[in-house]
């Protein structure tokens, strides 16, 4: 009888043992899931971060564009005017030389 107790306290000791380990790697399993989840959290953070960036930098880009095609315009325009007075100033050389 006292045998007996003894053999099943071991085994009793033993199934406790290896529940321990069994939690024991339960909660490492669970920490490792943590910190994956953590990990991809923070990557989608990051990856939202650099596409509100990217469209940041593509606003200003395309104000940049708008910009610089106002500017091209006014060239354009100053450039016909200056085409205009240019063949105004021929024009009126040409009558001033007719004149002599």
């Amino acid at each position: 009888s006292a045998r007996k107790k003894r053999e099943d306290d071991a085994a009793d000791a033993a199934r406790k043992q290896q529940g321990a380990k069994s939690v024991a790697t339960l909660q490492r399993a669970a920490e490792k899931e943590r910190k994956r989840k953590a990990a991809q959290e923070a990557q989608q953070q990051l990856d939202n971060m650099s596409a509100e960036a990217q469209r940041a930098m593509i606003e200003e880009q395309l104000r940049m564009i708008s910009g610089l095609e106002q500017e091209l315009g006014k060239a354009d325009v100053d450039a016909v005017k200056a085409e205009e007075v240019g063949a105004r100033l021929l024009r009126l050389h040409e009558t001033v030389k007719e004149r002599e």
